[in-house]
């Protein structure tokens, strides 16, 4: 018993006595397909004391996927569960990818109803208080048709940013920006 006690003090001391600093490498969590984004939650932490050559080349950390994912970087390779994640993996990141929202409106103020994919328009919200541009020169890019006759409605899907996607939401919900 006393052997024992000797030797789990003498490994206790020997783990905290151990003063070497570890880097936390990026391990995949999951199979990742190549074009996934990357996010620091698709990776675990892999301990590694680096010797006196530092990590070892291409390999990445926690903290550089995190900064990686944060420039919008995203997988140029697949990477399988329990791969340390490499700089070689990833590509560059991309133009930010536009987006698209859709409304309904009477087609009499589309230009009649005859708007096409490729038009620009303007959304303008008006309340009690007056008119406001929520977007200008949008490009539409598709019109759905609706029902004939007067007093039919259309729908139009135009490409917006993140900033105008907020702003077209908030006025198709009784906002104005």
């Amino acid at each position: 018993m006393i052997v024992a006690g000797a030797l789990a003090f003498l490994l206790t001391y020997a783990a905290l006595a151990d003063k070497t600093e570890r880097a936390e490498l990026a391990t995949a969590r999951l199979d990742i397909p190549a074009g996934m984004p990357l996010t620091v939650g698709l990776f675990a932490p892999y301990s590694f004391a680096p010797g006196d050559d530092g990590l070892p080349p291409g390999m990445l950390t926690l903290d550089q996927v995190e900064e990686a994912a944060a420039e919008g970087r995203h997988l140029a390779e697949a990477v399988a569960a329990g791969v340390l994640l490499r700089s070689s993996d990833l590509a560059a990141a991309s133009a930010p990818r536009p987006r698209a929202m859709s409304f309904s409106v009477d087609a009499s103020r589309a230009v009649g109803g005859s708007l096409v994919a490729g038009d620009l328009v303007d959304v303008i919200a008006v309340d009690q208080t007056g008119a406001r541009f929520v977007l200008t020169a949008a490009p539409v890019v598709a019109v759905g048709a609706g029902s004939s006759g007067a007093g039919r409605a259309i729908t139009i899907s135009v490409e917006v940013d993140a900033a105008a996607s907020l702003r077209l939401a908030h006025s198709l919900g009784g906002g104005v920006p």
